[in-house]
């Protein structure tokens, strides 16, 4: 069965599609495991708030077991350039969709965000699990997760080493000019286990207001939650004599 399908200016559950070419064939489409073989091209694509992609190009190859997948875009994100090139694998076993990110790539703010080995996420019924997401930025920052999503909650661990904070910069309303974060969290909100560690570390800080004789500050933090109250302590370090220390306990269920 060959397919050719044409879209023009489209607008279905948020997304905005300006044109849109879809072809290709499906083998044995009737029988017990068709073969796909299809490539979409579209232009002015808008999946979110404040993200055009001006071009999209995505492929999809092999079975409902085992099918490739491929996109490869560029456009703007957050009024900056952007490119997104990825791949995957994606099986379906009864009611459990198994999906290997085997590469992943992101241009933003010149730097480059990419999957540092492959990653496993698993849809099953209202469970996702995410295993071995680990990802790299071109000025050496790391970023790692492993969580478990259900609709009662949410647990796993994150870990975050040396994430220049100007990549943020326009995606998040940071007093920040400059500043390195290191942070790792263990995690559950699940009733009956509900708890969470939280270290955060700002290093080689620049804060927006800060007078220039100050130099660099360093902003630490540790935080702890038992499903009811969570503690917070954090200290200021600079060139300003003693550091500044704060500590807070906050109801938060």
């Amino acid at each position: 069965t060959t397919l050719e399908l044409a879209l023009a200016q489209a607008t279905g559950a948020g997304v905005f599609v300006g044109e849109a070419a879809l072809q290709g064939d499906v083998r044995d489409s009737f029988g017990a495991s068709p073969v796909l073989d299809v490539s979409l091209d579209a232009t002015t694509l808008a999946p979110v708030d404040n993200v055009v992609l001006d071009r999209i190009v995505a492929t999809a190859r092999g079975t409902r077991a085992r099918l490739r997948v491929t996109v490869d875009a560029d456009g703007t994100a957050f009024d900056e350039e952007t490119e997104l090139d990825l791949a995957a694998t994606v099986g379906q076993r009864g009611e459990t969709t198994a999906i290997e990110l085997s590469s992943f790539a992101v241009l933003f703010r010149e730097e480059v965000v990419q999957l540092l080995s492959p990653a496993r996420v698993a849809l099953s019924g209202s469970q996702t699990r995410v295993q071995g997401l680990e990802l790299t930025t071109s000025r050496g920052g790391r970023i790692a997760l492993d969580a478990t999503m259900r609709p009662n909650g949410v647990w796993g661990d994150a870990v975050i080493a040396g994430l220049d904070l100007q990549l943020l910069q326009g995606v998040a309303e940071l007093p920040i000019e400059q500043g390195l974060l290191t942070a790792n969290a263990r995690f559950d909100t699940r009733p009956g286990r509900a708890e969470a560690e939280v270290f955060a570390e700002i290093s080689s800080l620049l804060a927006e207001g800060v007078p220039s004789g100050v130099g660099l500050l360093r902003l630490s933090a540790n935080g702890n939650w038992d499903g009811r109250t969570a503690t917070v302590s954090s200290q200021l370090d600079g060139d300003f004599g003693d550091p500044i220390r704060a500590q807070a306990a906050i109801p938060l269920r």
